[in-house]
């Protein structure tokens, strides 16, 4: 009995996957969409912001050379990716750096690092052209939330 090798697709498709000790170089591009999921039945679903169990996530466009062509993939971080590239994009433009995406770990242990590469910029005519990918923006969090830049989103004093 024969069994055909089976088609595959790449793994991950339109989204950047690493692997543990892998790294890619590329410039992030386009709107930042926020949203929540929770762990549920066996699988993420996206859930309000306000569900007790849901975890905050983003997602944007970061462009990649791949086999010698630029290509969009989808970046997908929880908070704390969130935090580190917002502070990063005050001293380094995300949008005009080059950046080193690293990846150590994998599942629960994974751990994101980002490194800016001031020694080159993006060449903006190359980039301007390529079509960005759609990220998903939740209803409830249709722009980044503003608590982030702001502090937290209470009216009056934290009780401890």
């Amino acid at each position: 009995m024969k069994f055909p090798t089976p088609e595959r697709t790449e793994r991950g498709g339109k989204f950047l996957t690493l692997g543990n000790g892998k790294s890619v170089i590329g410039v992030f591009r386009g709107e930042i969409g926020c949203f929540y999921q929770a762990f549920i039945g066996g699988k993420y679903v996206d859930v309000p912001s306000t569900d007790a169990n849901g975890t905050f996530r983003f997602q944007i466009n970061v462009i990649i050379n791949e086999n010698g062509e630029l290509v969009p993939k989808i970046f997908q971080g929880n908070y704390f990716d969130f935090q580190a590239l917002q502070e990063l994009n005050e001293q380094f433009p995300l949008e005009s750096t080059y950046m080193k995406i690293s990846q150590t770990g994998e599942r629960q242990s994974k751990r994101i690092s980002f490194v800016p590469q001031t020694k080159a910029k993006p060449d903006e005519n190359k980039i301007k052209h390529i079509m960005l990918l759609p990220v998903k923006k939740s209803e409830s969090t249709p722009d980044m939330p503003s608590y982030f830049n702001d502090g937290p989103p209470y009216d009056e004093e934290i009780p401890f």
